[in-house]
């Protein structure tokens, strides 16, 4: 559980590309996470790029991916995981979705995790079925 929730965090912050000097421009969009704004700009080939990582995904779907503030894509296939206990912390049932970009998508509520990754941490506590 603590590697899911060292992933969320390391995924919030994955990319964020900050507009500064000449590179701020009207092309960077901003990025909301946990009351946190940071500005996503595109590179030279239009994508987001994490250090020296391209992330392949344009400012836009960066933000619908990761962002509070973004529009994503509807989710695709959903699953029902039971609820379940780690030590002594309890986990309500939780809806699991894949988004279109392959992101977990949890109670409506995108996690930044990808959905196999997560899916397979959660089946170490609990059983997840196709609604």
């Amino acid at each position: 559980m603590k590697r899911l929730i060292f992933s969320a965090a390391l995924m919030a912050a994955l990319g964020f590309y900050a507009c500064t000097g000449e590179e701020a421009h009207s092309t960077c969009i901003t990025c909301e996470i946990a009351q946190t704004k940071a500005q996503v700009c595109p590179s030279d080939n239009g994508h987001v790029w994490d250090g020296k990582t391209d992330t392949g995904l344009t400012p836009q779907q960066f933000i619908d991916t990761y962002c509070e503030n973004g529009n994503p894509p509807k989710p695709t296939a959903c699953v029902t995981c039971a609820a379940y206990r780690v030590n002594d912390t309890d986990y309500k049932a939780q809806e699991v979705c894949e988004s279109a970009l392959g992101v977990a998508i949890v109670d409506n509520v995108n996690v930044g995790i990808d959905y196999n990754e997560y899916i397979a941490a959660v089946q170490n506590f609990t059983k997840c079925s196709r609604l």
